[in-house]
């Protein structure tokens, strides 16, 4: 891999990290907690902390952003799967109003971020 390769795979990866902060800010903002999955295990149980959030995104192929409300409860989730098209990581989400509500707050800046989609 060249450089130049190198740099362009580094500013994708720093994009999809982005985006998948949007979505953990979102559901902070609205008055949740986090959790993460990584596809193996739970990483983080229950959060309001973003750098423990980051910091267990990216760890494997895809995550799930678990919504629990503050005592807990599980509220609902959003898949990322990285790797897609900027814009394109949430591959599925459980449909509710809280989740939806969350994808529709994000959907300003993931428009903005599928205007950085590789023109191949």
């Amino acid at each position: 891999m060249t450089k130049s390769q190198a740099d362009r795979v580094a500013a994708y990866v720093n994009l999809q990290k982005r985006e998948a902060m949007y979505y953990a800010k979102a559901i902070l903002a609205a008055g949740y907690r986090v959790g993460v999955h990584d596809g193996e295990e739970m990483t983080v149980r229950s959060s309001d902390n973003l750098r423990e959030i980051s910091d267990a995104l990216f760890t494997t192929d895809d995550d799930r952003l678990i919504i629990r409300a503050q005592d807990g409860e599980r509220i609902g989730w959003f898949w990322l799967v990285y790797g897609n098209e900027p814009g394109v990581l949430v591959s599925d989400y459980s449909d509710n109003p809280v989740t939806r509500a969350i994808y529709e707050a994000v959907a300003p800046r993931r428009e903005r971020m599928e205007a950085y989609r590789d023109p191949r």
